[in-house]
C-alpha cells in the first residue's frame, strides 16, 4: 500500500492491510556477522537496512556533522552494541565536512529518538576503515550485525 493510501493516524484501531494492495512482500530476514562496506552500499541502494551500533555520551550530544571513532570512541569490539538505527544512504565527503580529522565516506542513518535529535532523527558516520585498525566491525560496529527483509 502507497503511504497516502495508509496514513498514520496515532490512534489505536484495525489493521488495513490488502495483500492485493501490496507493493512488496516481506517472505523473511537475513542478519549478517559483518558486512563490508562494499555489500552494505549495494544492500542501502535497494532497500534500508538495520543495524546495532554502540551509542556514547557523545553520540547522544550530536547536532550535525559527520561523527567519526576519534570523536565517539565507540568501535572496540568489546564494547557492547546497546543501539538499534536504520541506515538509509550514504554520501562523500569534501575537506569542509568533517572538523579536526578527515572522513572520506558516511553513513546516513535514522535513530528512534524523535526529530528534535540530530539532523530532524539522522545522523551521519564515518565509513572509512571499517575492517581495519580502530574500527574492525566500522565506526560504533555498525557493520557487524546488519539485517534487512528478504522481499519479494
Amino acid at each position: 500500500m502507497a503511504k497516502a493510501d495508509y496514513p498514520y493516524t496515532g490512534k489505536q484501531g484495525e489493521c488495513q492491510y490488502k495483500e492485493e494492495s501490496a507493493t512488496f512482500k516481506n517472505t523473511g530476514m537475513m542478519q549478517e556477522r559483518y558486512m563490508s562496506n562494499e555489500k552494505l552500499k549495494a544492500l542501502v541502494n535497494k532497500q534500508p537496512v538495520t543495524a546495532g551500533i554502540v551509542v556514547t555520551e557523545a553520540f547522544r550530544a550530536y547536532n550535525n556533522g559527520i561523527m567519526t571513532e576519534e570523536f565517539l570512541a565507540c568501535s572496540d569490539e568489546k564494547m557492547n552494541i546497546n543501539q538499534a538505527i536504520t541506515i538509509v544512504g550514504f554520501g562523500k565527503t569534501d575537506k569542509t565536512m568533517v572538523a579536526s580529522t578527515w572522513c572520506s565516506e558516511f553513513w546516513i542513518a535514522r535513530n528512534s529518538w524523535g526529530s528534535s535529535w540530530g539532523e530532524q532523527g539522522f545522523f551521519r558516520l564515518c565509513m572509512d576503515n571499517a575492517g581495519r585498525g580502530k574500527t574492525p566491525y566500522g565506526t560504533c560496529q555498525i557493520n557487524r550485525f546488519p539485517s534487512y527483509p528478504i522481499i519479494e
